[in-house]
C-alpha cells in the first residue's frame, strides 16, 4: 500500500512541506503487522495541502513500481 508522512497530516498544522515522504509499505494480510515500509523525499516543490486530500486524492496516488 501507498502513504505519506510529514506534512499535511492536520488541517490545523500542517506542517513543513521539507518534511514530506511517500511510503511503500507492506502489511501481513493475517495479522495486519507491516513487514517492511520503504519512504522516499518529496521532490519539492509539491502542489501545498488545501484541505481534504491534497487537491484531489492526496500525495500517496502514485503507482508504486518495482524492479525484481
Amino acid at each position: 500500500m501507498t502513504c505519506f508522512s510529514g506534512y499535511g497530516q492536520s488541517r490545523e498544522n500542517l506542517g513543513e512541506m521539507s518534511g514530506l515522504r511517500r511510503h511503500v509499505i507492506c502489511v501481513d494480510e493475517s495479522n495486519g503487522k507491516i513487514r517492511w515500509d520503504r519512504s522516499n523525499d518529496s521532490n519539492l516543490p509539491e502542489e501545498p495541502m488545501r484541505g481534504i486530500g491534497l487537491p484531489h486524492h492526496g500525495y500517496a496516488t502514485n503507482t508504486p513500481v518495482a524492479d525484481g
